[in-house]
């Protein structure tokens, strides 16, 4: 496999998880000054962290045998 291709699979799997997080946490900044919704970004945003370290770790692990 060839190192662009390389660049470009991981691209494709962490650019949309990154710019999920970016927009978690500016939800997330709007939702903790509105009252009763202020606990949400304590759970939002690990959450998304999460789901990219799962889709580095997807990448990493499998991506030669799925995107090679």
């Amino acid at each position: 496999m060839s190192k662009k291709w390389s660049a470009t699979t991981w691209f494709v799997v962490l650019g949309p998880l990154v710019i999920f997080l970016a927009l978690t946490l500016w939800v997330a900044s709007v939702l903790e000054k509105v009252p009763g919704w202020s606990f949400v970004p304590y759970i939002v945003v690990p959450m998304a962290v999460v789901f990219l370290i799962v889709g580095a770790l997807f990448r990493y692990k499998w991506g030669k045998f799925i995107f090679g």
